[in-house]
């Protein structure tokens, strides 16, 4: 039975066929004749796979937005904010305006800590000597985050008066003799000297350009979610008078049904 926007149009199954259907229902919920138990539904390994990956936070596209996301917040200092609570949020809520999924804060928390611990094991293995050398995935990536960051990198001292970065790549201080003296002295390499000038400033503005871009992204995922939700609600609506008038007709054709037998009694 439906209802048309010219009019209405009523259709009604048999009984025979309602009552076949039901057969059906009953036969497939019981097993079949030869006493097997009917076979349930199964959905496929694709399908399954699908699924997993938008209720977890592991296809490779949402990982790298999350590093890089997570590399402006770290990089972009004077914009950072108040907590890491509030900092997780917003990296969920950047995660779901990019990709349309529905993660929480703690979600996104926990695949952070996870990738960190990946990294930071990977790395303490390879700097073990005689150690076959273990790569982690995302890597090169989450190296750009983690070499920065004291917990993961930290300093220590190699002997009095030389600190050592416990990077490798980090250049060395230069040793000099001064004098007729034997001993040697440390002089610090240029390139260890902090930036400043132009080129400080100019990664500062790109930082913070990346940052109030990310909000403005955030901005209008929160306007395009006000917008579905309007919608949501007149569609409800709609759908609600449709119904009613589909009430009223069923019950105008049984009326008419009725009368007439009546009549032709």
């Amino acid at each position: 039975m439906y209802v048309t926007e010219g009019g209405t149009h009523i259709t009604f199954a048999d009984e025979g066929c309602c009552n076949g259907g039901a057969s059906d229902t009953k036969k497939t919920a019981e097993g079949n004749k030869d006493g097997s138990p009917a076979r349930a539904p199964q959905e496929t390994s694709a399908q399954t796979k699908v699924e997993a990956e938008e209720t977890q936070l592991r296809t490779r596209a949402k990982v790298l937005f999350l590093i890089e996301t997570k590399k402006t917040f770290e990089a972009d200092k004077r914009n950072r904010l108040k907590t890491k609570r509030d900092e997780w949020k917003t990296l969920a809520a950047a995660i779901n305006a990019e990709f349309g999924s529905n993660f929480n804060a703690n979600q996104v928390e926990n695949k952070w800590r996870t990738l960190r611990r990946a990294y930071m094991k990977a790395k303490s293995h390879n700097s073990r000597s005689g150690n076959d050398l273990k790569v982690v995935e995302f890597e090169e990536e989450l190296s750009e985050v983690f070499e920065k960051d004291h917990a993961v990198n930290p300093t220590y001292l190699l002997e009095p008066g030389v600190v050592k970065k416990s990077n490798d790549t980090q250049p060395q201080p230069v040793e000099q003799k001064v004098g007729g003296s034997d001993e040697p002295v440390d002089v610090p390499s240029a390139v260890q000297q902090p930036q400043s000038g132009p080129s400080a400033a100019k990664k500062s503005r790109k930082n913070k350009n990346v940052t109030e871009a990310l909000l403005s992204r955030l901005e209008e995922a929160e306007r395009n979610r006000t917008e579905r939700h309007k919608e949501l609600r007149a569609s409800r609506v709609r759908h609600e008078a449709l119904l009613e008038r589909l009430v009223v007709a069923a019950e105008n054709y049984f009326s008419r049904s009725s009368r007439q037998q009546s009549e032709a009694e």
